[in-house]
């Protein structure tokens, strides 16, 4: 399951991300899809309010986590946020905040146990902003 860290970096999995958003091609497909499958993402939690952030991967089975949200104003949806490195993440928020680790398989799970808080999960929210939503989550 997922863990807290800092050092996280999907080099391969953004040069596949950038390719297919200059050609969304059957092979910049494939090649995304190879990548997202090997890549772990950082994901940003709101923790109870005076949870122990010392040793967090051991405190998070025995607490309640909030997966932090990205809320499109216009749609009034709501998306998991994941990030490639926390250089991406602070794209978002400078200031340091709780996250865990989360391979795809994760993402995808979290997103459909949700589907009616969740309407998918967006990668890079602010530079790639790849977006896969509750219905077309699952890869081959």
């Amino acid at each position: 399951m997922p863990i807290e860290g800092n050092a996280i970096q999907n080099p391969d999995l953004v040069r596949a991300m950038d390719l297919f958003l200059v050609s969304k091609s059957e092979l910049n497909g494939k090649r995304l899809s190879k990548e997202l499958n090997r890549a772990t993402f950082l994901v940003p939690i709101s923790l109870p309010e005076g949870a122990p952030t010392d040793h967090l991967e051991e405190s998070l089975k025995d607490m309640e986590i909030r997966y932090l949200m990205l809320d499109q104003k216009s749609t009034g949806k709501s998306f998991l946020m994941a990030f490639t490195d926390r250089e991406e993440m602070k794209k978002w928020n400078e200031e340091e905040v709780p996250a865990i680790f989360c391979p795809f398989s994760s993402l995808q799970k979290i997103v459909l146990k949700h589907a009616d808080q969740c309407s998918g999960v967006v990668i890079n929210p602010f530079h790639q902003s790849i977006v896969f939503t509750a219905q077309n989550i699952q890869l081959p």
